[in-house]
């Protein structure tokens, strides 16, 4: 572990508590995401390690100049959620006792998560056309980050999945810091923030980044239900929607639906102040730079892919077929299948309660749906202050978002993947499904 990274981010976070008005429990958050962002920045312009060194001297220098000021507020108690730092020690229980045998042995971790950041780690610079690793159109954000707070001197796989626990406990954390604000209220959520990436089949000893996907997902529309809507909330969609981007190319998406929630309650609220059912400019102006965030990263990724010839390693799916006259079976068997998992029992059976001896009942993906819609607008409408227009609006927005989502999917099996993995609908149970479930009703 570097702990001089370590001890750089510290002094980020308190900076961020210090100077801004980021809810306590969020400020880890944001400050993992603007790493990974810079970080990202630095390395696609070869500069990695100018940039590591860069966010360690700013890091150090805040938490010097900004401690003197944090203990004033504390002793003053202008911020009134310094009471729930407490909520961290389970964090750092959690992470202190990461079993010391800890090895990356899941296959995509064999395969890519562990050796793409070792290659990062000893060379300082991001993969290559050349380098023997799969998947290397995946985007690098999550290696980035884990690299930075990583020993340079040692790669250790203990280390790394600690740091993953790290990460996953501040996005976690800013889900609660956003939703709550008194104590009680807060450990309830911490408590239940911890338990229920196992119902969703997900675990903290892994770097599958599905998960912290899902947890990015879950803190964008966290923020979204926050009561203030103002710089504040803006800024925190904007990172969240960027960091999300950066780990996965389905984090754009993910980012996406979140920002048309964003739009469909900055249109009510317009509408609401001034009848018209037309968006006003500053409603379409706040839309767009959440927008361009959850775009950007793909687009410069893959610019960079471009230059350094490294090409997706799956094939264009259905566009293989129409020249040579297949495109009409693999979009009915794609069609069919993604139909039969649709049908097929999906709940309690995708998440982990399947494994508990009980007669539960099995319904299916389309049910859950509708579950969905009732659950969010129940929900939704208590955290809003009753405010039953506004809530509507955001509860519609999600509801809609699934069935973006959906069609996302089914684009995708039909175009990007090749046929192997679109006529089986390849990972929809154990990535697609639960990360999306995880974020719509975690957060």
């Amino acid at each position: 572990m570097n702990y001089l990274s370590v001890v750089a981010a510290i002094g980020l976070v308190v900076g961020v508590v210090v100077y801004s008005s980021i809810p306590l429990l969020a400020a880890p958050y944001v400050v993992v995401s603007a790493l990974t962002i810079s970080l990202y920045l630095s390395a696609i312009a070869g500069v990695l390690d100018y940039g590591e060194f860069a966010i360690r001297a700013i890091g150090c220098v805040v938490l010097v100049a900004s401690m003197p000021t944090a203990f004033l507020r504390a002793h003053k108690k202008q911020r009134t959620d310094f009471r729930l730092s407490f909520l961290m020690v389970p964090v750092f229980l959690i992470v202190f006792f990461t079993p010391k045998d800890s090895k990356l042995l899941n296959h995509d971790e064999f395969s890519f998560w562990g050796p793409s950041l070792k290659i990062i780690h000893e060379t300082s610079r991001l993969w290559g056309s050349q380098s023997p690793i799969e998947l290397k159109h995946y985007l690098p954000g999550q290696q980035l980050v884990q690299n930075f707070f990583l020993d340079s001197a040692q790669f250790d796989e203990r280390s790394v999945l600690a740091i993953q626990i790290g990460l996953l406990s501040a996005g976690l954390l800013a889900v609660v810091g956003i939703l709550t604000t008194g104590l009680f209220a807060g450990a309830l959520g911490m408590a239940t923030t911890l338990i229920a990436p196992f119902f969703f089949g997900f675990a903290f000893r892994s770097i599958y980044v599905d998960l912290l996907l899902s947890t990015s997902f879950a803190v964008s529309l966290a923020t979204l239900m926050r009561r203030e809507t103002g710089r504040t909330s803006h800024g925190l969609l904007v990172m969240s929607v960027t960091f999300g981007a950066l780990l996965k190319h389905s984090g754009m998406i993910l980012g996406l639906l979140a920002v048309f929630v964003y739009f469909v309650r900055q249109f009510d609220e317009n509408r609401q102040r001034t009848d018209s059912w037309w968006p006003s400019r500053t409603t379409v102006l706040s839309t767009v730079t959440p927008s361009v965030a959850a775009i950007a990263p793909y687009l410069t990724w893959a610019t960079y892919c471009s230059l350094v010839s490294m090409k997706p390693s799956t094939e264009l799916g259905l566009f293989d077929g129409i020249t040579n006259g297949t495109s009409q079976e693999r979009l009915t068997l794609t069609l069919n299948a993604f139909n039969k998992e649709m049908k097929a029992p999906s709940l309690p059976s995708a998440m982990v309660l399947d494994r508990i001896p009980l007669d539960l009942p099995q319904v299916s993906y389309v049910v859950v749906i509708a579950l969905l819609v009732v659950a969010t607008q129940l929900v939704v409408q208590p955290r809003l202050d009753n405010q039953r227009k506004k809530s509507k609006a955001l509860a519609i927005g999600m509801t809609v978002s699934v069935i973006g989502y959906l069609t996302f999917l089914i684009f995708s099996y039909l175009f990007v993947f090749g046929e192997y993995e679109g006529i089986r609908v390849a990972s929809w149970a154990d990535t697609y499904r639960r990360s999306y479930w995880h974020g719509q009703l975690f957060s």
